[in-house]
Parts: structure tokens; C-alpha cells; sequence
């Protein structure tokens, strides 16, 4: 195997040229661990990395950043959350060059932040993302980010990196709360909306923590917290923190109905239906009223509204329905006259802060005594967007911090809408 063999491979770069540090504070080659493993093929170059705690991924991404300076003209830039971050950042990198096996490429200091390899023209900048200058006005082609969830102005901060070219970009971070640029970037990615690949890779996949006992000592120690520090789903890192409307609730229990279900003879159905506007989604969710589940859903955007309304008369006719409760706001309206005129009954619902207060204590009531919803991402995300904040005049909102809420709405309405008494055995 030839030294453009090594240095063309990063896995084989790292375990035969890079030196880290272990837990043990002792100097060892990076071999990749499993999770490592599984992140690489996953990169696309523009990454969202949602971690627990302690799997080397900055050290690999950092390793990565190293191999390309050494190799070929790269102009990179990192950044961490704070000054101790970044002086870890910097101190790798110095690890990386001292231990490196021998011809080394030359590495001057242009100042305390910028490196650079001058035979290869590469440079690679080290900061602290405590400014929203901090890079802005130059130009590289390899961004990596630490601990973005972290960061005071993520947003305002990377327009000023990314605006001279659209380099390769990991951004990398554990949660931090149910709020900030990195978590509504995640809920996107999680939802199919902008340009964002996320990768997340479960505390389970990490041998150390698979130690008999270790997770038992870790929840003893960091209780609530574990679930944030070491999440299971990608979800999960959020709604730990999370204090929004439904953070009460155990959604391991709700998001247990089946999908893809039958009509049941005898059985009730009801559905709700929030129109999307824009970019917003219309969403009409099914529930089974008699078994206290959500059956089916229907979740779409960019599409006429001609076609729109011919999906929800299916959806209508599949379950068997008597009416739709409806929100009857500008663009509903309109739709609701159509929907109508071809046989549809509609329940007209008209939000008012009163009114939406009332059916969304019925669906957290009702999720409280056993409802339960399909596992799907969407609902989740939008479920943990939901807060409950006192206005000045004293009276209470519920609403979505951040994104949308089309699935919550929805729900709610599903979950009040009129069906005939004697047709359900539970939610007279």
C-alpha cells in the first residue's frame, strides 16, 4: 500500500497518520469506532450532525480537515462555541502536524487563529463563534462547526461564511433545548423541508455505552438530562429540554397506534382539517373514536386546490365519514363552499385565542387518557414547537415557538369534531 493509497482514504488516513487523545488522556492512533464509520458514507456536504456525547465526531470531521490541508488547496474554517472549544480545536490540529509520520509539509502561523501550508496554498482559520464577524470577507471552502445548537447567532454568523462560495459544510452538535437555528434546521431536515442532510447516530450504536450497568449509573446521574445528553431518536435530544405545551406528556406512549389500518364496521370515525396557506401544509387527520387512535392522515402541499379537495373527498369516503371539522378561516371558507357542494358535511370551526385554547386542552386531555397517535416525525417536532405563554392582558396562547403547527391543529380539531352519540363508546 503507497503513501496516495493512505492519503486518498480518510479512514486509513486517520489510523495511520493522526494521533488523538483517548479518555485516558493517553496519545493513541484515530481508529474510527462504529459510529464514525457510520457518519462518513452519510456525508453529502452539507451536514447536520445531532450527537450524543463523547463519539469522536469532531475529531473525525477535525481529522478530515487535516487530511484535505495536507493534500490539496484548501482554504477551511472552524469554529466552536466558546474560547476553551476553540483552543481544543486548535490544540488537534497541533497533535495532528507534530505526531504526523515524516516528510511533513511545512506549517507557519499567519496569527493566533489562521494556519496555513504554504506549498500546498491551504490555510485553515480557528475560532470562536462569539462574533457574526468571525470569518465574514473571506472566502473557504470547507466549513466546520462544533456545538452549533450553542451558538449565540448561528444564522447571521454562517450568512457571513458562506457568502463568497458554497463550500462543504459539517455542522455538528448534542441539544440544546427545543429552540435556536441548529434545532429548527434539524426539525426541517426531519420533516423533509430545506437543504439540510441530517445524520444522526444513536447512543446505542456506541460500544463504551453498551457496558452492562453504564446506562443505569448515567440516568441515575444525569436523570432527565440523559435523555438530551444520550438520545435514542433524533427527536428524542429535543424533547428532553423541551418545557412546551405537550413536554408533560410521555410520547413513547402516544406514538404507538398502528398505520395503514382498516375501517372497522361499527366503529366511529372523525376528522379534522386545517387548510395550508402558502408554504404551510394542509392537514386532515383521521381517528378511530371507538379505539382512541389516529387511523390515517393527510399531509400535502404545492399541490391546486381543485386537487386538493378531490384527496380529501377520498380520504372522506375511504373512512366512512359523516363531516369534517374544519377551520373556517380565509382560504378555508372558499374550500369549504366546494367541499359542500360535492356532498362533503362540513363542521365549521371558527378560531378564535378562546376557541383554539378549548380543543387544545381536549386533545392534550384526551392524549392524557390514552390516545394515541401514528409515529410519525412531523407531528412529533410540531407537537415539541408548541408553547403555552401568558399575554399581557393576562390571558393564556398556544402556539407554535417556531415552524409549523398544521398537524397540531389538526389533531385537535379531529379529536372535538361532532360524531353521532350512539355510534362511539368513549368521548361523549
Amino acid at each position: 500500500m503507497g503513501l496516495q493509497d493512505i492519503l486518498s482514504n480518510p479512514e486509513l488516513f486517520a489510523s495511520k497518520a493522526l494521533k488523538v487523545l483517548d479518555k485516558d488522556g493517553q496519545l493513541v492512533n484515530l481508529n474510527w469506532n462504529p459510529v464514525q464509520k457510520q457518519i462518513y458514507p452519510r456525508l453529502t456536504g452539507r451536514d447536520l450532525i445531532l450527537k450524543a456525547r463523547q463519539m469522536g465526531v469532531t475529531s473525525q470531521i477535525q481529522g478530515e480537515v487535516f487530511r484535505r490541508l495536507i493534500t490539496r488547496s484548501t482554504r477551511a474554517l472552524s469554529l466552536s462555541k466558546d474560547d476553551n472549544g476553540t483552543t481544543y480545536l486548535r490544540e488537534m490540529q497541533d497533535r495532528f502536524h507534530k505526531n504526523l509520520p515524516s516528510p511533513k509539509p511545512i506549517r507557519k502561523y499567519s496569527n493566533a487563529q489562521v494556519t496555513t501550508f504554504p506549498e500546498l496554498d491551504s490555510s485553515h482559520f480557528i475560532g470562536t463563534a462569539g462574533s457574526s464577524e468571525v470569518g465574514r470577507g473571506s472566502s473557504f471552502n470547507f466549513i466546520h462547526g462544533t456545538e452549533v445548537a450553542f451558538w449565540k447567532d448561528a444564522e447571521k454568523l454562517l450568512a457571513g461564511a458562506l457568502q463568497a462560495g458554497n463550500p462543504y459544510i459539517v455542522l455538528e452538535s448534542t441539544a440544546n433545548g427545543a429552540q435556536g437555528w441548529f434545532y429548527e434546521q434539524c426539525m426541517d431536515a426531519i420533516a423533509g423541508r430545506g437543504d439540510w442532510n441530517l445524520i444522526f447516530i444513536p447512543y446505542t450504536e456506541f460500544p463504551e455505552y453498551q457496558v452492562e450497568g453504564w446506562v443505569d449509573r448515567k440516568k441515575a446521574e444525569l436523570k432527565r438530562l440523559f435523555q438530551q445528553e444520550y438520545p435514542a431518536t433524533a427527536l428524542e435530544a429535543f424533547l428532553a429540554s423541551n418545557t412546551g405545551y405537550f413536554s408533560d406528556l410521555d410520547f413513547t406512549k402516544i406514538f404507538t397506534a398502528p398505520h395503514n389500518t382498516q375501517r372497522i364496521q361499527g366503529h366511529a370515525y372523525s376528522a379534522g382539517l386545517d387548510f395550508g396557506q402558502s408554504n404551510d401544509y394542509t392537514f386532515m387527520p383521521v381517528f378511530d373514536r371507538t379505539d382512541r387512535r389516529q387511523v390515517d392522515y393527510l399531509h400535502i402541499n404545492k399541490m391546486a386546490w381543485g386537487q386538493q379537495r378531490i384527496e380529501i373527498r377520498r380520504m372522506y369516503n375511504k373512512w366512512g365519514l359523516t363531516s369534517i371539522r374544519a377551520e373556517a378561516n380565509s382560504i378555508g371558507s372558499v374550500n369549504i363552499e366546494e367541499l359542500e357542494a360535492d356532498g362533503v358535511e362540513i363542521e365549521r370551526f371558527t378560531t378564535t385565542n378562546k376557541s383554539k385554547n378549548e380543543i387544545m386542552q381536549r386533545f392534550h386531555e384526551e392524549l392524557e387518557n390514552g390516545l394515541t397517535l401514528i409515529d410519525w416525525d412531523v407531528q412529533k417536532s410540531e407537537m415539541v414547537n408548541m408553547t403555552s405563554k401568558q399575554t399581557p392582558s393576562g390571558l393564556w396562547s398556544i402556539s407554535a415557538d417556531i415552524g409549523h403547527d398544521d398537524t397540531v391543529i389538526g389533531n385537535a380539531l379531529a379529536v372535538s369534531a361532532r360524531i353521532r352519540p350512539l355510534q362511539a363508546r368513549s368521548w361523549q
